[in-house]
């Protein structure tokens, strides 16, 4: 498991990495404050195995996630490549997005499943 702290870390940890892996995050922080938001990103392969061992739940869309984060009230946010896909296109518009309109951008994608352009 990965945990970010922030959105500006989990946009530099992903960056490259070619993972295609969901990304974890509580829906409230997100919408209250999607720059301070922890993020965790979760290989299918561990939750197989914690689900092997009895260590997972499954939150209100019905996700496995590991019992430890209970407490945190992870939904699915959005996966790697969709992240990465939104950024492309925002500097394909942008030569240098910041790390604000990337912010609104992600959002809007959440939203409408649609780009920001």
């Amino acid at each position: 498991m990965e945990v970010y702290k922030s959105l500006e870390s989990l946009i530099s940890g992903i960056n490259g990495r070619g993972i295609n892996e969901w990304v974890h995050a509580n829906r409230k922080q997100v919408l209250s404050n999607l720059f301070e938001t922890e993020f965790y990103i979760i290989s299918d392969e561990e939750i197989w195995d914690l689900e092997e061992h009895a260590l997972t739940y499954k939150n209100e869309r019905g996700d496995s996630l590991p019992l430890e984060l209970k407490e945190k009230d992870l939904d699915s946010w959005m996966t790697v490549p969709m992240i990465e896909d939104v950024i492309c296109v925002l500097e394909r518009e942008n030569e240098n997005p910041d790390l604000t309109l990337i912010a609104k951008a992600l959002l809007y994608y959440w939203e409408y499943d649609a780009f920001m352009v």
